[in-house]
């Protein structure tokens, strides 16, 4: 499925190769750093920024939400980067934005609060990553707030 979806995106795929080397795994982690990197930098006045990192989703709803997400970026006239671990549904994006222009701020709100509500409609959370569940802003539109409050007893 996210095969078929990377394909119709036209972005080059090559098969997975599992590597048991050190020191290739090594380089390859290198990789991933340095794109980490790569992706906060300024380009043209804009950088990185990682207002809606971590968004988890089941990874058979990965492709759609990916769809949606990228269609989020393009309404508001954002490029970014973008990577993730599509094992288990979860994506790091980094929308390209200017701080120093309003629109640029305002949009943060309004990207925010339409990657959440996409989220949760694939069944995910934004910032779901490494046991985090939420932002806490938007807990009470997340399963989290009724786990919480069943936790704390109410």
């Amino acid at each position: 499925m996210i095969i078929s979806r990377v394909d119709r995106m036209h972005v080059f795929y090559c098969s997975i190769v599992p590597i048991r080397d050190s020191r290739q795994i090594s380089a390859l982690w290198g990789v991933r750093k340095a794109a980490v990197g790569l992706l906060g930098k300024s380009s043209g006045g804009r950088s990185g920024l990682a207002f809606v990192e971590d968004v988890a989703v089941p990874p058979e709803r990965l492709a759609d939400f990916v769809d949606g997400f990228r269609q989020i970026l393009h309404d508001n006239g954002l490029a970014s980067g973008m990577y993730g671990h599509a094992d288990v549904g979860c994506v790091h994006v980094r929308p390209l934005m200017d701080l120093s222009k309003s629109e640029h701020r305002r949009l943060i709100r309004v990207v925010s609060e339409a990657t959440a509500k996409l989220a949760a409609s694939h069944g995910g959370l934004l910032w779901g990553e490494h046991g985090k569940g939420f932002r806490s802003e938007y807990l009470e539109d997340t399963r989290a707030a009724t786990h919480l409050r069943l936790n704390a007893g109410g």
